[in-house]
């Protein structure tokens, strides 16, 4: 049996999809590839051909290029991984960070779809969750909610309906102990987890778009990143002042007010679905009671 691994991280925005695959790419056997659906031609999600490392290093990227565009587009869907492995050496396992279901079904329905596929499901409780679309894109909070279940539910349906072996990983638990929860991940890929993978900024990496703020280990990234928005950037700053891991996702705590968090509980649904991805959503309410909100 082949020991090539076909990698899909589905999940929500904010999900913390760029820090896990960067990490996973600081692996000597894994390699990420990033958001590969943004690429204008496959349209989903908004386009991006853009290597966040290389370009702030001022370079092409040594394998985002025009030609290996042209190639892996060509070659359709199906086809993304084989094509990707072969760009970077015939690295065994490749991981896919797009995080779309609509983006997991097409390659799935190509012929010559991956014959050994895999599926992360990156998880950020909801709370985070509708705290960062309020901040980021002025959702109303039951709108977030609604979005956060609709996505999560979709995600473990239509894994379900593949029969493919899958392994949650919650946003929290990689920003504060990094090391177990990528030994939870190695674990289910059947490799060894290696410690290079907390200094993944070591390591040549070439993954398309995603959080700013997942690239500013980066020596070249933290000076001269392209920042999408303000915000970003200023999220970006405040990942720069980390060490990677050792810190708490809270900040929702002190953002939504009582009125906010109910709007997220009564969500139809969500409860189970909080369960369903390894979330206590009674500690959660505990802990926001016990916070003082900001005014």
């Amino acid at each position: 049996m082949t020991s090539d691994k076909d990698v899909f991280i589905l999940g929500t925005s904010y999900c913390g999809s760029t820090l896990l695959g960067n990490a996973l790419n600081g692996h000597s056997r894994i390699a990420y590839a990033g958001e590969v659906s943004r690429l204008p031609g496959f349209d989903v999600g908004a386009p991006e051909s853009l290597c966040p490392v290389c370009a702030s290093q001022g370079k092409p990227c040594d394998v985002w290029s025009d030609a290996f565009i042209e190639r892996i587009l060509a070659r359709g869907p199906g086809q993304v991984f084989d094509t990707y492995r072969q760009a970077v050496g015939g690295t065994p396992i490749v991981v896919d960070g797009s995080k779309a279901t609509g983006w997991f079904r097409k390659v799935m329905a190509d012929e010559a779809r991956p014959a050994n596929p895999f599926v992360i499901i990156a998880v950020r409780n909801p709370f985070s969750f509708v705290d960062s679309c309020r901040r980021r894109v002025g959702y109303q909070p039951w709108l977030a909610a609604n979005i956060w279940r609709d996505t999560l539910f979709d995600i473990l349906r239509t894994v379900a309906q593949h029969s493919l072996p899958h392994v949650v990983v919650r946003y929290e638990d990689l920003s504060r102990d990094p090391e177990q929860a990528l030994r939870r991940v190695c674990a289910f890929l059947s490799e060894e987890f290696e410690p290079g993978m907390l200094e993944f900024w070591t390591k040549p990496l070439h993954g398309l778009g995603g959080n700013a703020g997942a690239y500013v280990w980066f020596d070249a990234f933290r000076e001269n990143g392209r920042y999408s928005s303000e915000e970003d950037a200023e999220v970006a700053a405040g990942y720069a002042a980390k060490a990677f891991g050792g810190w708490s996702d809270d900040k929702w705590l002190s953002q939504l007010d009582a009125g906010q968090r109910a709007a997220v509980v009564q969500t139809p649904l969500l409860p189970g679905l909080c369960s369903l991805v390894g979330y206590n959503l009674e500690d959660l309410i505990g802990r926001a009671n016990r916070t003082p909100t900001e005014s």
